[in-house]
C-alpha cells in the first residue's frame, strides 16, 4: 500500500519526493488512518459506517466542511489524534493556513 499512496502523493497531489516521504511517515504512525486514506485513493470514496471518526469528525466531514483535500483530511485526522485541544482549537478559528 505505501507505494501505492506514494505514487498518490507525487502525481496526483504534486508532492516532491521528501514531502511525499514525509506525509507517508507521518502516515505510518497510525496504521488504521493509512489504511482508510489507501482505500480512498482505490476508489476515490469515503467509507460508509466504519470510518474513523476522532473527537467526532472522519476524512469526509473535515472535507465536506473545510477547505482541506483529502490528503489534508487524513493528515488532520492524526493531528486531532496527537493533540486534540489545539486540533479542535484550529477548527473552530476555521482552520488557519501556516
Amino acid at each position: 500500500m505505501d507505494s501505492e499512496v506514494l505514487r498518490y502523493l507525487r502525481e496526483d497531489e504534486k508532492m516532491t519526493d521528501k514531502i511525499a516521504l514525509r506525509v507517508l511517515g507521518k502516515l505510518e504512525r497510525h496504521p488504521d488512518i493509512l489504511e482508510e486514506f489507501g482505500q480512498w485513493i482505490g476508489s476515490k470514496e469515503f467509507p460508509r459506517g466504519a470510518a474513523i471518526s476522532i473527537e467526532g469528525y472522519t476524512a469526509e466531514r473535515l472535507v465536506k466542511s473545510t477547505y482541506l483535500r483529502p490528503v489534508g483530511a487524513y493528515n488532520y485526522l492524526i493531528y486531532l489524534r496527537e493533540k486534540p485541544k489545539e486540533a479542535l482549537e484550529d477548527l473552530k478559528r476555521g482552520l488557519p493556513r501556516k
